[in-house]
């Protein structure tokens, strides 16, 4: 079995505790303790509304949503730090399929705990995207546990988003669209994506599902 860091290659030292060893329980090691240690999770003083970290209220961008009726509703586990910027590359731009299996149970917990009643909705990739990379990162994720999604909202072909900045990604036109197969909106929606930048993303998704009768809209991503 490979023991080594699944962002870094480095050898990771298993340390079991001394109930682990006499129940002979399997732990699994993703990461090394350097990686686990650079990974930041969001715990205080953040954005009420989008998990923005170093804010004490409601943020400046999330302000400027509200001024486009829209509420932000967003919950984010990670700072996206410079370690977190070696995980998505290493995940969705060099292929490394394997790193689905870092986040996934932590979100999947969250998910199940705080989200019952709600049908979740990934982020969907365009088809030329997903010809390159040979997968949707975000559907892979949840896919690893078990959960089960609907492919309510699908995505047109366009410039990403990573090459736009913050005024073109809030100015851009919605690049997604329903799905015509999905007779039936969901009352209660989880948007469930990756990276939470500008909000611009989850804002379309949002403004589509809103249009389309969902009452509730509510949006989780590993990072922020």
């Amino acid at each position: 079995m490979d023991n080594s860091c699944l962002i870094c290659n480095q050898w990771i030292e298993q340390e079991l505790s001394l109930l682990e060893i006499l129940c002979f329980q399997q732990k699994e090691f993703l990461l090394c303790k350097d990686c686990e240690w650079a990974l930041q999770p969001i715990k205080s003083q953040f954005c009420p509304r989008c998990y923005k970290v170093g804010e004490e209220s409601i943020c400046h961008d999330c302000l400027k949503w509200s001024e486009k009726g829209y509420q932000v509703n967003h919950r984010a586990l990670y700072v996206y730090n410079g370690k977190m910027k070696d995980y998505f590359a290493k995940y969705k731009f060099q292929g490394d399929y394997i790193l689905k299996s870092v986040f996934s149970k932590k979100i999947a917990k969250i998910i199940k705990n705080d989200y019952k009643g709600y049908v979740l909705v990934p982020v969907p990739i365009s088809q030329k995207r997903y010809y390159e990379r040979g997968y949707n990162q975000v559907e892979e994720i949840l896919k690893s546990e078990k959960l089960t999604y609907t492919d309510l909202v699908l995505k047109r072909e366009g410039k990403r988003h990573s090459h736009l900045n913050k005024r073109e990604r809030e100015q851009s036109e919605n690049p997604f669209y329903l799905n015509k197969i999905e007779k039936t909106i969901p009352e209660n929606i989880l948007i469930v994506d990756d990276i939470y930048t500008t909000g611009s993303t989850i804002y379309h998704i949002y403004s589509l599902l809103e249009k389309a009768g969902c009452q509730k809209i509510k949006s989780i991503s590993i990072a922020r």
